[in-house]
């Protein structure tokens, strides 16, 4: 699986990326969408950026926003302006909507690109480093992973990583018939969320979550994250 990005900085206008240097890994390939299931399914190929690098977009690099003196040798940094790639898709989010980005890596060692990684949840600049700002998400668990609960995330799940801790959530299985399998560590072990219940953790520190349904068919969800500045 190819590498998340961490996010750096989200001001109005630019986001803020890093990657860490990987000897096979030739470049990254960033793609995005405006909802969670569509990221997982079909994201949008926006650039390119060579590994060591720094990427910006066009609106930055013209207005000469984005440029940092101390770039960290080892990493691969992504500066861009959001406004700068709706207008290639209808299913690209403008500056002022949560972007759900993956990065595919361009393997030396297999000569074409990783399968995407992590989902990464870019909320709007508003969001972001304010103390206990909340985030909603909504998308649907994949099926027929043969997912179980009490075992750990199997290959497929969809899985997705929030921009900062977060130290309360509630997730809400929305269907009728089917449970909702969720994670918070690709090694801990799934737990279920009967239909129409829902988990909520008042005092933890979420990162990452992965999600899929405990049956043949995809199943709906609701959650929602307050977000810890650190």
């Amino acid at each position: 699986m190819s590498a998340t990005p961490s996010l750096l900085t989200r001001a109005v206008n630019q986001v803020d990326l890093m990657l860490r240097r990987n000897v096979n890994v030739l470049r990254h390939r960033v793609r995005g969408h405006n909802t969670l299931d569509g990221a997982f399914s079909g994201s949008v190929e926006m650039f390119t950026v060579e590994q060591g690098r720094h990427y910006l977009s066009d609106t930055l690099r013209r207005g000469r926003r984005g440029v940092v003196e101390d770039e960290k040798r080892g990493t691969t940094r992504i500066t861009f302006d959001p406004d700068d790639f709706g207008p290639l898709s209808p299913s690209l989010p403008s500056d002022g909507e949560i972007l759900f980005l993956r990065v595919e890596d361009y393997s030396t060692a297999l000569g074409g690109y990783l399968p995407p990684g992590q989902i990464l949840l870019i909320p709007p600049a508003e969001h972001f480093g304010v103390q206990d700002s909340t985030i909603t998400i909504a998308g649907s668990a994949p099926g027929g992973l043969s997912a179980l609960s009490g075992a750990n995330p199997p290959p497929g799940v969809m899985t997705f990583g929030l921009p900062l801790y977060s130290t309360s959530a509630n997730i809400k299985n929305l269907d009728t018939t089917n449970n909702l399998l969720v994670s918070f560590n690709e090694g801990m072990p799934m737990v279920a969320v009967a239909p129409g219940d829902s988990i909520l953790i008042s005092d933890g520190s979420v990162v990452e979550v992965f999600v899929a349904s405990q049956n043949s068919n995809a199943v709906e969800f609701s959650m929602f994250f307050t977000l810890t500045k650190v």
